[in-house]
């Protein structure tokens, strides 16, 4: 028990100085620009039989979130959707659909090449520059949304998506560093647009 009790205090001792470690190699925000998330514009389109997603967003990553990819971590972004169908007799809308466009950024140090995965299908995409690539990231095309059958006419629907930087993903040592950081809660407001042909 004893030795158990000692395990876990040296444990805690060493996650302690590890987080004050991290937390003094981080610019402060008032130092270096934080980053920014926001979703632009978003519309949707029926393509056979699917309605569609076109969305603009903008990624701009902190300082913070340069240094760990140049680190080699990888950061994961979430592209989070949900449909709702409304209803005027509950103040609550119902639920019709939610999904996710999770995508994974790396760096790697020896081609000096960053790797754009989407999580979703696999695919993957080289840039030589992080720009090239947070430009690419910054449009979503013609993306399968929800099948027409599910949409009933008479109906109104209203699509409602936000994008964030998935902080669970990140390794261990660095969450609860990215949790007290407003360099890494980096999250958009929800945008909301109807659901239509």
């Amino acid at each position: 028990m004893a030795l158990t009790r000692q395990y876990w205090h040296k444990t805690l001792q060493h996650f302690f100085v590890f987080s004050i470690v991290m937390l003094l190699h981080t610019p402060f925000c008032y130092a270096s620009p934080r980053g920014h998330f926001a979703v632009r514009h978003a519309h949707t389109q029926l393509q056979e039989q699917v309605y569609q997603l076109n969305a603009d967003f903008e990624f701009q990553l902190s300082e913070s979130n340069q240094e760990a990819l140049h680190n080699s971590i990888p950061l994961i972004f979430v592209v989070d959707i949900t449909v709702y169908r409304e209803r005027s007799w509950s103040p609550w809308d119902e639920n019709i659909a939610h999904l996710q466009q999770r995508y994974q950024l790396k760096y790697h140090p020896l081609s000096k090449r960053y790797i754009l995965t989407s999580l979703n299908t696999g695919i993957r995409e080289n840039f030589s520059t992080l720009h090239t690539m947070l430009a690419t990231l910054n449009k979503l095309r013609d993306w399968p949304l929800l099948d027409e059958y599910l949409v009933l006419p008479e109906e109104s629907y209203e699509v409602y998506l936000h994008i964030y930087l998935d902080i669970e993903a990140l390794p261990a040592p660095m969450r609860a560093m990215a949790y007290f950081s407003q360099q890494w809660r980096l999250t958009s407001e929800v945008y909301t647009c109807p659901l239509e042909p």
